[in-house]
């Protein structure tokens, strides 16, 4: 998927490169005809959620790097065909928001954000986070003038609450399977996972601010 929403929207293939990731859709639900699993729907549902979950809003990312998304914006990269201050904004935004979130709560945090789901997230943590994150939308702000500060400011309170939303469904899902780490692949950060959580949803906030307002104004 991320693959063939690449080459598509970068101009370096046409339309018709999309349908190799249908092609693999297909190919997956055949391969299923003939696996002889006893659950092959089971099996099914948990590569589809995958395809959306994960690699869907990874895809995404493209649309916010290149301009063939029709955002009307100014460029403010080297080259017109790279908008890479949207991909550096979304990973600082988020960075700042968990640094800010894990600063606050652990010394402040009494109240819980969803106890039922994630005992240790805090309404003050989370607030936090939205306060560190809005201190680098002003530093955005002054670095890139051609976008207004309440329009940054904006970017940063949406994937604020979009990445919330990620952290706490990640938790969902390994509180549904009964495990403590999506994996052990980055000991002491509770999986690789647990590194994109947030992105998998804020991705979703940036796009649709970027497509609901006019920048640079």
């Amino acid at each position: 998927m991320f693959l063939s929403v690449f080459l598509f929207v970068s101009g370096d293939a046409g339309r018709s490169v999309l349908s190799l990731y249908f092609l693999y859709i297909v190919g997956v639900i055949v391969y299923e005809l003939y696996a002889g699993q006893k659950k092959p729907i089971v099996r099914l549902a948990f590569i589809f959620l995958g395809q959306v979950y994960i690699a869907l809003p990874l895809s995404l990312l493209n649309l916010l790097a290149f301009p063939s998304l029709r955002v009307p914006l100014p460029s403010f990269a080297d080259s017109f065909w790279y908008q890479w201050i949207w991909i550096i904004a979304l990973f600082v935004f988020i960075w700042a928001n968990d640094t800010g979130a894990y600063l606050i709560g652990v010394r402040f945090g009494k109240h819980r954000l969803c106890e039922r789901i994630s005992p240790k997230k805090s309404w003050e943590g989370f607030f936090g986070g939205l306060g560190f994150t809005v201190i680098f939308a002003f530093a955005f702000s002054h670095f890139f003038p051609q976008t207004a500060w309440y329009h940054w400011v904006g970017l940063s309170i949406g994937i604020v609450i979009f990445g919330a939303y990620g952290d706490l469904f990640e938790s969902l899902i390994k509180r549904t399977v009964d495990v403590k780490d999506s994996g052990h692949s980055l000991p002491g950060h509770g999986g690789f996972l647990d590194r994109f959580d947030s992105l998998l949803f804020a991705v979703y906030a940036m796009l649709f601010y970027l497509q609901l307002f006019a920048f640079g104004n």
